[in-house]
């Protein structure tokens, strides 16, 4: 075969090879495009979270530690727990899966209740000696099992 020849076969095939890679590359794209929209809102929400943690924390020391405002949260987190907990049922059925494994049976993700009452049971504890602290710990409790709630009710649809 002469050189000619032999180039121009090359060529060809290095072409035809670069239509294929270029074919396999589009339909990964397109397989993939969901999954990584996905993973970039992941990334988006965790960095606003970062920042709604610290913009709570700076609130957080501004709050005056009165009873009333203690009561009330101690409603908020057994609401809030709840929310989850209905929540996580509900995107269930939607189809999500729970990532915990601690948590794929839903006895321990209605065992897991339990926390409510313990928190509040410590807070009121604690709110003896240390008020502000007390009640700093049923807004975070709060503010956990809210985002929670949200985060299954955006997962779930």
């Amino acid at each position: 075969m002469n050189p000619e020849k032999k180039r121009e076969l090359n060529l060809k095939y290095r072409a035809k090879n670069r239509e294929k890679i270029r074919e396999q590359r589009l339909e990964y794209a397109a397989a993939n495009r969901e999954k990584i929209r996905d993973d970039q809102q992941i990334q988006h929400l965790k960095k606003g979270e970062d920042m709604r943690l610290a913009i709570v924390i700076l609130l957080l020391a501004a709050v005056p530690a009165s009873a009333d405002w203690f009561d009330t949260f101690g409603y908020g987190v057994y609401a809030a727990r709840a929310g989850d907990i209905i929540s996580t049922e509900v995107a269930i059925q939607r189809g999500a899966t729970e990532i915990n494994p601690l948590f794929q049976h839903r006895g321990a993700r209605i065992a897991t209740m339990a926390g409510a009452p313990l928190i509040n049971l410590l807070t009121a504890k604690l709110h003896k000696d240390k008020p502000k602290f007390a009640l700093v710990i049923r807004i975070v409790a709060v503010v956990v099992w809210s985002s929670a709630t949200a985060h299954n009710m955006r997962v779930g649809r």
